[in-house]
């Protein structure tokens, strides 16, 4: 019996974890490059186990436009490892553009956060209805680390946490996110050690949380209010998407996703073309009208797919000098 790793070549190793190893791999039934997740649950306790096992069930059937897609496991039992395939997030994560603007004395364009924020609540808008309905103790990670870019430069939702002990509702998500929105405006993280104490304390008081000067009040006061340590006068994601500040950028995405659906439809009808006109290519002379039909097909698909890749790859205009 063939394995199913057989599927998948391996191009190189990512990283190596305690547990296993990250690898970037080619999938032999259409040449597209993916990432897995090596898992050695040998050493793991059955509840250990079962909590990965959730973890990647879970995954597999969380599908956004802004989280990081699961689309299979392979359990190699012999080995006692577990194979989690996941898209590939070529571009890097939000640590590493931080860490850059940092490096660069260069702070982030308003507008770039605003998207970025935008993004993210709608990821997690459908991670918590999906969480809920499920029962299941996971709840987001939203450290830079953990928010991957892809290709086009949008934001990636990494794998969330599990604990079956806590359970986090949005509020609690918002104050993430909070967290994160600072540390994107201010390159610096909310809570760096002794910081805290004084931070907490302008908070507890009701002291504004100022950003740097390029940065509009309209920000400042949605993380003011995403950052009240009174959990139930924090906005929510629905109220965070339907604000004037991301009014904008949800416009923007649903216009984008209504595209990319336009766009999926009309290349579904060219294949479906394709087929039908290469059943009847052996039959036909040469310079046929439906030959050359084919043949422009074949060229519209390429340039589309060309088109589509070089979408938003400069990200150098998203910046500000210090």
């Amino acid at each position: 019996m063939t394995s199913p790793l057989g599927g998948y070549d391996v191009l190189y190793t990512i990283s190596v974890g305690s547990h296993g190893k990250c690898q970037k791999i080619r999938r032999k039934s259409d040449g597209r490059v993916v990432v897995w997740e090596e898992f050695c649950y040998a050493t793991l306790t059955d509840s250990e186990t079962q909590a990965l096992m959730s973890e990647v069930k879970f995954l597999k059937n969380l599908k956004h436009p802004n989280i990081v897609r699961c689309y299979d496991y392979i359990i190699d039992s012999i080995n006692t490892k577990l194979y989690i395939v996941m898209e590939d997030c070529m571009s890097g994560n939000l640590a590493n553009l931080i860490a850059s603007s940092t490096r660069g004395r260069l702070y982030l364009d308003e507008q770039l956060i605003v998207r970025i924020i935008t993004q993210l609540t709608s990821a997690l808008k459908k991670f918590h209805r999906m969480s809920e309905s499920r029962c299941n103790f996971f709840y987001p990670n939203l450290k830079p680390d953990n928010i991957f870019l892809d290709s086009e430069q949008n934001v990636k939702l990494g794998k969330p946490s599990y604990s079956p002990m806590l359970h986090q509702n949005d509020k609690c998500s918002i104050w993430s996110l909070g967290c994160l929105l600072y540390e994107l405006c201010t390159l610096c993280r909310f809570v760096p050690g002794p910081q805290q104490k004084v931070l907490t304390q302008n908070l507890a008081t009701g002291t504004f949380i100022r950003l740097p000067e390029q940065y509009s009040s309209e920000l400042s006061i949605m993380l003011h209010n995403m950052l009240n340590l009174t959990d139930y006068l924090r906005p929510s994601l629905e109220s965070l998407l339907q604000s004037n500040l991301l009014a904008k950028a949800v416009s923007e995405e649903a216009k984008k996703r209504q595209l990319l659906h336009q766009r999926r439809v009309a290349q579904v009808k060219m294949n479906k073309k394709v087929r039908l006109a290469r059943k009847n290519k052996e039959n036909l002379p040469p310079g046929d009208p439906q030959i050359v039909a084919l043949q422009n097909i074949a060229i519209k698909l390429q340039t589309n797919n060309q088109h589509e890749s070089q979408v938003e790859k400069d990200w150098n205009g998203s910046c500000l000098r210090l």
